[in-house]
């Protein structure tokens, strides 16, 4: 045999495996690049594969990245939401911060199958601008992260908001039930007044999942 032939065998042999290898990457887009985005990494403490998401992902694993995220960072204002099952379903978590292990976490370790992502600003409608509307923020006394409603929202996780609200402050004529569960069910607590600390009430702190809002 030729080493002209021989080394044409060797190059085709390794043809598949190359083209394996382009295939598996990820595009450049999800590239961990420093860029802007919410970084997944299949290993605690940011370690191990990574990918990068500035957009919903309805199943993770056509990044092949189903069931297998441990830590997650945030770069930039960015919300995201993981949830264990596909299409945005079953328990979920939702991330403004770093977090070096989610094992801690609802969601868990090893378990994110969805996520979405949104700009950390909440759309204009949303924003806690003064005007009338249930303002629901993440800390007692008014503080931190805050979310205007001024209609029902049946899964706050859409707003990056489940399982963080900690006081309530009404701005005009409103009534605001909370529930622990999603779409209106659950342990709930209705409010027609300010509220600085939901810790005493029954449906409690960092435990709201819905909400249904009225104007008196």
């Amino acid at each position: 045999m030729s080493v002209v032939t021989l080394c044409a065998l060797l190059l085709a042999g390794l043809a598949p495996a190359a083209t394996a290898a382009v295939e598996a990457a990820p595009p450049a887009a999800r590239s961990c690049d420093g860029g802007d985005g919410v970084y997944l990494y299949d290993g605690k403490q940011y370690t191990g594969r990574c990918i990068r998401l500035t957009e919903d992902e309805h199943d993770l694993s056509i990044d092949s990245f189903n069931n297998i995220v441990s830590s997650l960072r945030v770069v930039g204002n960015w919300t995201a939401t993981l949830f264990v099952n596909q299409n945005y379903g079953g328990d979920a978590s939702t991330f403004i911060d770093d977090d070096p292990d989610l094992s801690n976490n609802r969601v868990g370790d090893n378990n994110a199958s969805s996520a979405r992502i949104r700009p950390g600003d909440q759309p204009s409608e949303h924003s806690c601008n003064g005007a009338d509307g249930v303002y629901l923020y993440e800390h007692p006394n008014y503080q931190g992260r805050c979310l205007k409603l001024t209609g029902d929202a049946g899964d706050l996780r859409v707003y990056g908001f489940d399982d963080i609200v900690s006081s309530v402050h009404l701005v005009g004529n409103w009534t605001v039930t909370l529930y622990r569960d999603l779409y209106g069910t659950g342990i709930a607590s209705t409010f027609a007044q300010d509220d600085a600390n939901l810790v005493d009430d029954a449906v409690g702190e960092n435990q709201a999942t819905s909400a249904s809002v009225r104007r008196r």
